[in-house]
């Protein structure tokens, strides 16, 4: 009776640590005074960018929160990296149903995690939040990152009824500053769409044109429309 009952202490221990471990991975954060801390962060689908994280530093220690307004950068795994900005940029939506009739993006100061999606001479870094998805970049000439800009607006359709019918448009200025300030050869930024996918594949390419190795990269497998990325498994390499 007792080596059951050993066996079963034994047993329901190793679950609550393989689960423990499978929810907790390596990582770290770095503070306001630059300090990093190597630790156990709680690993989330993080669909929406966070603002706060989960993190141990040990198995077994106590649960602390790290917060935005405390951590500059964290990382868990070998599938994120938050870096904290301050940023201008709009989430009036992706689909004409929850945009407006304004084609130029209506601009407000965040503080905000933006996710690592590339990094190089030329860095893509991503926001998300409810299905809306916004992409940043720095380079040689802009240091801090700068939105690259897409919007969905809509005109009316004057053949119709007031009210009645609505023409949808884009606003694809992004489109122009990578032609300006990140274009390499024969890359040709008119065929790129806003997603995770195409400007993804697009920065790889311009920083291998450019000769540049390339420090980070997200690998993702995608089922992706225009407004994100549904079902998507991530991986990294260096």
């Amino acid at each position: 009776m007792k080596l059951r009952l050993s066996l079963l202490t034994f047993f329901l221990l190793f679950v609550f640590i393989s689960t423990a471990q499978s929810i907790y991975k390596s990582g770290y954060f770095i503070d306001n005074n630059g300090k990093r801390t190597e630790c156990l962060v709680k690993k989330m689908p993080w669909e929406t960018n966070p603002t706060e994280f989960e993190w141990k530093k040990t198995i077994s220690s106590t649960p602390k929160k790290g917060n935005i307004e405390d951590i500059k950068e964290f990382g868990v795994g070998q599938d994120y990296i938050f870096k904290r900005f301050i940023m201008a940029f709009d989430l009036q939506g992706d689909t004409v149903g929850k945009s407006s009739k304004d084609k130029d993006p209506r601009l407000r100061l965040k503080k905000v995690f933006l996710r690592l999606i590339l990094k190089s001479e030329a860095t893509l870094y991503q926001y998300s939040k409810n299905d809306v998805h916004r992409f940043f970049y720095t380079d040689r000439q802009f240091a801090y990152p700068e939105l690259l800009v897409y919007k969905t607006y809509y005109v009316p359709d004057l053949e119709e009824d007031v009210g009645e019918k609505v023409i949808p448009k884009e606003n694809t200025q992004f489109r122009k500053q990578l032609a300006k300030s990140l274009r390499c050869k024969n890359q040709d930024p008119s065929e790129v769409e806003y997603t995770l996918k195409d400007l993804k594949r697009y920065f790889k390419e311009y920083n291998e044109c450019k000769g540049a190795k390339i420090a980070y990269i997200v690998k993702t497998r995608f089922n992706q429309s225009k407004i994100g990325v549904i079902g998507t498994l991530d991986f990294v390499s260096f």
